[in-house]
């Protein structure tokens, strides 16, 4: 009996193990594809989309290959492993096609500028109603990622009211694809908003300095070339994109950007 439960246990490890592995394949593919295409750096912290992903993942992969060396015993017929493991597979999909759908709905689909920041809009954040009023290139949510674009200011007081309205509802000016425009109509506006990188870098403490000057060893450029905005986005509002003198984004970092003065 012994050397019974002691064949089986060696045979539902295997078993576990090659399960195992090919959990870790797809969990790692899933991961890749989120995090390359659907939140580059620094989205991922801005969106905050990944906390889901990242707990299901984990539990999938786990608990897949625990259930297997739990059920799996050679003296099954083929039948009924094949049943056990549709179900465990089928149980795991489920998972993964959940945190998904959640990832998906949470990804940044434009990173616009509004008014003296720019802001990552999820896909959930979106008013769809407005999508036919946006620009022919921005009608369909981006799924290749975050598309950087802006929004316009209001025409008249018209046009502010109806902005008010909006905010009322739950969406800012950046979420909503009536006010969409591209990137090149709102440069002139953000090369009049975006502020010297020199003036943040002598407020902060040396911590925060040591995060500014590693950003702008990463853009090539001096300090005294840089400019910077605010970032904000559904979980965080302390990163700062950096930018050149024609307003083009040449780095982020960790940094609150709001206000300049503070430590």
């Amino acid at each position: 009996m012994t050397g019974f439960f002691l064949a089986r246990f060696k045979a539902a490890i295997k078993t576990a193990a090659i399960h195992l592995s090919l959990s870790a394949l797809i969990a790692t593919a899933v991961w890749l594809l989120v995090v390359r295409r659907w939140y580059p750096y620094p989205l991922d912290e801005l969106a905050g989309g990944l906390t889901l992903l990242s707990l299901v993942i984990g539990v999938d992969v786990a608990c897949g290959p625990l259930l297997t060396l739990l059920v799996y015993t050679p003296a099954k017929s083929r039948l009924a492993l094949w049943v056990d493991f549709s179900v465990i597979g089928a149980i795991q999909l489920a998972a993964l096609a959940y945190g998904l759908y959640s990832v998906t709905e949470a990804r940044p689909v434009v990173l616009a500028y509004e008014v003296d920041r720019f802001v990552a809009v999820p896909a959930a954040g979106v008013d769809r109603s407005h999508l036919p009023d946006a620009p022919a290139s921005l009608q369909m949510l981006s799924w290749n990622g975050p598309v950087l674009i802006g929004a316009r200011t209001p025409k008249d007081a018209v046009d502010q009211m109806d902005a008010m309205r909006g905010v009322a509802q739950g969406y800012e000016i950046s979420a909503r694809p009536d006010w969409w425009q591209t990137y090149d109509q709102s440069r002139l506006d953000i090369q009049k908003h975006m502020k010297p990188l020199t003036g943040l870098y002598a407020a902060r403490a040396s911590a925060q300095q040591t995060l500014l000057d590693a950003a702008r060893q990463k853009s090539g450029l001096p300090m005294a070339a840089l400019h910077y905005l605010p970032m904000t986005g559904q979980k965080r509002e302390d990163y700062i994109a950096l930018l050149d003198a024609q307003a083009n984004i040449v780095g982020y970092a960790n940094v609150d950007g709001f206000e300049e003065n503070g430590k």
